[in-house]
């Protein structure tokens, strides 16, 4: 979903104003999003994991907001990404709360 919505926006044209600024922070939100599992599982880092999940809920809702002045259904496709960052989020901190 998230794919699609990138492509409808894409499809807008990087001509188009805005279209490169919400695709600038869809790729910073995919940089957080790759960087989140390493520091939770691979480097067992729950709080910097943490820190890496607010910032990608933010530029996510960011993201979701500049998708939807440049095209509707992609902010719509966007959505269940956000609520499932923010409830990764939530465990985090349940994991980070509960061990220390």
């Amino acid at each position: 979903m998230m794919a699609i919505a990138a492509f409808f926006v894409w499809r807008k044209g990087l001509a188009t104003k805005g279209v490169n600024l919400a695709l600038a922070f869809f790729l910073v939100q995919l940089i957080f999003n790759a960087l989140w599992m390493p520091l939770f599982f691979g480097l067992q880092q729950p709080f910097y994991a943490l820190i890496d999940a607010v910032f990608m809920a933010i530029t996510v809702a960011v993201t979701t907001v500049l998708f939807y002045r440049q095209h509707r259904g992609a902010a719509a496709l966007m959505l269940p990404y956000f609520l499932w960052v923010c409830f990764a989020a939530y465990l985090n901190f349940e994991v980070l709360r509960l061990n220390f």
